[in-house]
């Protein structure tokens, strides 16, 4: 819901129709019980979980911590 509001949001709009009728539809969604899937740090979970908004929360971390070098070289590792 909210990544369709943050692209819907972010476009350029060419008449008051067009703007009047994304506002309608972003009210109607924020009017549905909010749904999170959370990546990564888990204290955001916990945050709107605390809220008591439903949250599944993915343990991901990025491949080698990040370390662009070493992620290339298991990806080599992981063809063989």
């Amino acid at each position: 819901m909210l990544l369709a509001l943050f692209i819907t949001m972010s476009k350029p709009y060419k008449s008051k129709t067009e703007v009047d009728n994304i506002q309608v539809s972003s009210q109607r969604m924020l009017k549905d019980k909010l749904q999170v899937i959370n990546i990564g740090l888990q204290k955001f979970a916990d945050d709107l979980a605390s809220r008591e908004v439903e949250v599944v929360q993915v343990d991901w971390k990025p491949p080698a911590r990040g370390n662009v070098r070493l992620a290339n070289l298991l990806a080599m590792m992981s063809d063989y």
